[in-house]
């Protein structure tokens, strides 16, 4: 069995895990920046305005959890740290990529709510991704 396939699985479970916990798989749509996105400021369009190149979506399953966050000497503090541990059979996330949890790509718009990743942890045992932790901005 390759890495894909144990990918491919793996995205299985999180949907499965979706299904028996809530109302069903939870999913995200991973919005990326463009190759090249940072804007040139002599590459403008026929309005004198700087063109970038269009972001891309992708959707992802995933399941969510909140950590509670210790200080150094294991005081519990009133802060919340939002994860979601995504399949890792599409769109590879990267920091500073962003995220619209609970909202699957045919439901994303323009007005849709995307979180900033801050942290992205492949779980890649030998070699290959078979999931990410990504933590996300509170």
């Amino acid at each position: 069995m390759s890495g894909a396939d144990i990918a491919e699985e793996i995205a299985a479970a999180l949907a499965e895990a979706g299904e028996a916990v809530g109302d069903g798989p939870l999913l995200c749509t991973l919005r990326k920046a463009a190759e090249g996105a940072k804007l040139n400021p002599r590459n403008v369009g026929a309005d004198g305005l700087p063109v970038t190149s269009a972001d891309t979506l992708h959707e992802l399953t995933a399941v969510q959890s909140f950590q509670q966050v210790r200080d150094a000497s294991g005081t519990l503090l009133a802060q919340q740290v939002r994860k979601v541990t995504v399949n890792a059979t599409g769109a590879e996330p990267k920091e500073g990529d962003h995220i619209a949890v609970g909202v699957a790509l045919a439901d994303a718009a323009e007005d849709t709510k995307y979180l900033r990743i801050e942290k992205v942890i492949p779980f890649a045992p030998g070699g290959v991704a078979l999931s990410y932790d990504l933590e996300l901005e509170t």
